[in-house]
């Protein structure tokens, strides 16, 4: 199963996941500990991509990160999709 957690930051992506990744004894795969490891801090439209394409490799689990486009979240191909909004 693979379960993408998307939106902007500070919904709370990162605190669902890792409660699901719990529960359901899947691995996290956090954004920003992906970029940390490849020591990729881009941004940029072709930095986001190569992040897809990290994430694209991983079959199974709960995928935290913002996510932004419909295309990209295609890519993905993810069993469910949990979208994070805050209401102030």
């Amino acid at each position: 199963m693979k379960i993408l957690i998307f939106g902007l930051n500070d919904t709370g992506k990162t605190t669902l996941a890792s409660v699901l990744a719990g529960h359901f004894m899947l691995p996290h795969y956090n954004a920003d500990t992906i970029r940390e490891f490849y020591d990729d801090w881009d941004f940029s439209e072709a930095g986001r991509l190569r992040q897809v394409e990290r994430y694209k490799n991983f079959e199974f689990g709960i995928l935290d990160f913002i996510c932004p486009l419909d295309a990209t979240r295609e890519q993905l191909k993810a069993d469910y999709f949990i979208w994070m909004d805050i209401h102030k």
